[in-house]
């Protein structure tokens, strides 16, 4: 198994490949349910301690605006100022 160090060097190769830059189209199929809990995984994910070390600022913008935009699809910008929803 790699340690937490070869695995910050794999990432940080890939992360450098003009591929990786390159837009692609997705299309997913969820509940609504599961874009809400997707949307608290995100925003938790990043604010985390540990996020912030290896994720750059400008992509914090992308997935926070997809977030967005995925809640704005699922007609639930009302709900995403809620409080955590506990299952």
């Amino acid at each position: 198994m790699l340690s937490n160090k070869e695995v910050g060097k794999v990432y940080e190769n890939m992360l450098k490949s003009s591929w990786m830059k390159m837009e692609v189209k997705v299309v997913l199929k969820l509940s609504r349910r599961d874009i809400l809990f997707l949307n608290q995984v995100i925003e938790k994910g990043l604010a985390s301690e540990e996020a912030k070390q290896f994720i750059p600022a400008e992509a914090v913008g992308s997935i926070r605006e997809l977030a967005g935009e995925i809640m704005v699809k699922a007609e639930l910008t009302d709900i995403k100022d809620t409080p955590d929803p506990k299952v």
